[in-house]
């Protein structure tokens, strides 16, 4: 009986430190994220808006559906980038795919 509680123990605080860690590194995705927006939306400044898209275009290629729709935004008008219009259908694309399979994920 001892063995399995302090088993149950091990788990359970492992998997505390586990939430611990995502959430700690959400908190500097969302920091990074922030920031790179507040960028974007400086207009006089482009190197700023290069600095954001690029902080955007990393996190968009890492799956995450906000940042992608952000690049598509981008690139549809030229912000931070040269304007792509196929780039920007692309990514809206992507994230309009990431959405629906999240969403069918937890149908299940």
């Amino acid at each position: 009986m001892k063995n399995i509680i302090c088993w149950i123990l091990i788990v359970c605080s492992g998997t505390y430190m586990l939430q611990a860690q995502t959430t700690k590194e959400d908190s500097v995705m969302h920091v990074e994220l922030y920031k790179a927006y507040t960028n974007l939306r400086k207009m006089n400044s482009s190197e700023l808006q290069k600095e954001g898209f690029q902080t955007y275009l990393n996190y968009a290629s890492d799956g995450y559906p906000e940042a992608m729709d952000q690049v598509a935004y981008c690139y549809w008008n030229g912000i931070g980038t040269m304007t792509d219009k196929e780039k920007s259908i692309l990514w809206y694309s992507k994230k309009e795919l990431r959405t629906l399979n999240n969403e069918s994920c937890t149908h299940l």
